[in-house]
């Protein structure tokens, strides 16, 4: 362990010396639900990382597919947490970061296979880049038509006889302490905008030299950051696009997808709020995207990293929410809400209104014409308003970069800032 003295300077408004003691090891945290099919690989990956300093610990919530037998083979020298229900993505996660013993932490889907330098290269841009508390790489498409099954299930499937209860009745138990009793249990896993299975033919790219070919690794770009766009809809960087070093520059980002996100310790200590890094009222999806909007309120950058490559089995794209289980969208429309009620000023609410309304337009419409199930989605905010209202209050009293600076953040087009360049010009 050693004393760095840090100066961040990430606005006008935030300017202060810090002195920050670092340790070298990291922990990596997981949550698994029915992963089973996932975890040799992910497992395998892991113990090849050229970085040893590794802390890793698992959250299972309830597993019931073979996923526990898989874990007791690596009690031996990783930790491991047996849940009696499924909590959720965002809690299981909060229970494994508060487990972990270093100043660093890779929350990592059991469905992403790393390179074998991922966390060396994600430790080396920390290192020199103190002004920011997140980090991601790039990651690339795992091919799921490649693999048993047609990706992750990042929700149990649920029978079609109203399992969030009759027409219009809100639901009840979505966390231990909020509200609904779900006939599919949500697993928190892929924290995107949900949608169709995307099967990558071609395009396939070699592993680290040395090593064989892996067909099922493809050089199709699942994500390089996520980004907002005005009707305050997130999506990832570059998703879709043949990876031809369009994104090799380390950048600066709006924020980092949940599938192998990495933070410092004090990232995390200070962005929390009472007591959650994640916002378990979210139970799965869109957790990470609401982290990336508080991050960016309290002044914390976001670090592209283009040499940490991993591979990640996306089973869910934003194309077709229609075909998706009922109780994924669910948890779509509901975060979508509760994320903007803590984190957006009415300022920013009135600069964007036209994109924000007609998007709103279209999801209310959906809901009270083509399933009237997703309605108790669209108006949890207010059953959860007391709790909105809360956490609002601590984020906005923490915050220190205005939304007229944020606004620059949210476009059509992705937006980044080449780290180089920043650091030149002293932002």
């Amino acid at each position: 362990m050693r004393e760095i003295a840090i100066f961040i300077s990430d606005s006008p408004k935030l300017k202060h010396r810090l002195t920050s003691r670092t340790s070298s090891m990291v922990s990596v945290t997981i949550v698994t639900w029915n992963s089973g099919q996932y975890l040799e690989e992910c497992f395998a990956a892991l113990s090849s990382q050229d970085y040893r300093d590794l802390d890793v610990v698992i959250v299972d919530n309830a597993s019931e597919d073979g996923t526990r037998a898989l874990l007791r083979q690596v009690e031996t020298k990783w930790r491991v947490i047996y849940n009696e229900k499924n909590v959720g993505f965002a809690a299981g996660q909060n229970q494994a970061i508060r487990a972990a013993r270093c100043n660093y932490v890779l929350c990592l889907n059991p469905d992403v296979v790393l390179s074998p330098n991922f966390v060396t290269q994600l430790v080396e841009e920390s290192e020199g880049h103190f002004d920011a508390g997140v980090f991601c790489g790039k990651l690339l498409r795992w091919d799921p038509a490649a693999l048993k099954g047609h990706g992750f299930q990042p929700c149990q499937q649920v029978p079609n006889d109203s399992p969030l209860g009759a027409e219009g009745e809100v639901p009840q138990g979505l966390k231990p302490t909020s509200l609904t009793n779900l006939n599919g249990t949500p697993e928190g896993m892929p924290l995107q905008d949900p949608s169709e299975d995307v099967h990558v033919q071609g395009h396939i790219l070699e592993k680290a030299p040395g090593t064989e070919t892996d067909s099922r690794k493809t050089n199709v770009i699942d994500s390089t950051g996520i980004y907002f766009t005005p009707n305050m809809r997130h999506l990832d960087r570059g998703a879709e696009e043949v990876d031809h070093g369009q994104y090799d520059r380390p950048q600066y980002v709006f924020g980092a997808t949940g599938a192998a996100a990495f933070f410092r310790r004090s990232f995390i200590d200070d962005v929390s709020v009472e007591g959650e890094f994640f916002d378990e009222e979210f139970f799965a999806f869109r957790e990470d995207a609401d982290l990336a909007w508080r991050a960016q309120l309290m002044g914390w950058k976001c670090l592209y990293t283009p040499k940490a490559v991993a591979w990640h089995v996306r089973r869910v794209t934003p194309e077709r929410r229609k075909d998706l289980p009922l109780i994924i969208n669910w948890h779509s429309v509901k975060n979508r809400f509760l994320m903007r009620g803590k984190n957006a000023s009415g300022w920013l609410c009135w600069r964007l209104f036209l994109p924000v309304a007609s998007r709103d337009l279209m999801t209310f419409g959906y809901a009270v014409v083509r399933d009237r199930r997703l309605w108790s989605a669209v108006t949890y905010w207010w059953r959860a308003r007391d709790s909105v209202r809360r956490k609002r209050a601590i984020i906005q009293s923490r915050r220190l970069v205005s939304d007229h600076d944020l606004l620059w953040w949210f476009s059509n087009t992705p937006r980044a800032v080449d780290a180089e360049k920043a650091v030149a010009g002293g932002s």
